[in-house]
């Protein structure tokens, strides 16, 4: 449950831009929840960007403090939207997960420069061997070698060019990462 309200807090996000997060009064610690106007507003704001649905969540010392959800689930086809609706990431884990490492590195509990291999006990890519030199510090600055995702799971996944050294986007260095 909490990993699905990170992620729908997280896709809500692209909806708050700068002057309406102005609208919600900043907390001691935070923002509190968005006021009645603002909420009763959301809809319109989703209908002008196109948007369908969405679910939010604010935490506040790692306990969730409140909870939204407005729309229909595949543009009005299907169910509505509830608070712990399941929303489709994609690349909007990255700044979290990039965030969180910076994290574990600051605490000194995680080694950018350690291979991930070695880290997650087992190769990630045990086919090639240059998957076995990638670091989270490859993953952060998309240059592990990995193409950016494999079609299936069983798919060999290979690296295109040696890791750290050229860019290459890849959403499949940071699943491993995660």
């Amino acid at each position: 449950m909490h990993r699905r309200s990170l992620v729908a807090a997280l896709t809500a996000a692209p909806l708050l831009p700068s002057a309406i997060r102005s609208l919600a009064p900043r907390a001691r610690h935070g923002l509190n929840p968005p006021s009645d106007a603002w909420l009763r507003a959301l809809p319109d704001l989703m209908a002008t960007a196109g948007v369908p649905g969405l679910s939010a969540a604010l935490f506040r010392e790692g306990q969730v403090r409140w909870t939204h959800a407005v729309g229909r689930i595949g543009g009005g086809r299907d169910g509505g939207i509830v608070t712990d609706t399941p929303f489709e990431a994609a690349s909007l884990t990255k700044p979290v997960v990039a965030y969180a490492a910076r994290l574990l590195v600051q605490e000194g509990r995680f080694d950018l420069d350690r291979p991930l291999d070695a880290w997650l006990g087992a190769a990630y890519a045990p086919d090639d061997p240059r998957a076995a030199t990638i670091t989270a510090r490859h993953v952060l600055g998309h240059a592990t070698g990995y193409p950016n995702w494999r079609f299936n799971a069983g798919q060999l996944l290979e690296t295109r060019f040696p890791p750290g050294s050229r860019f290459g986007y890849s959403g499949e260095g940071f699943y491993q990462l995660q």
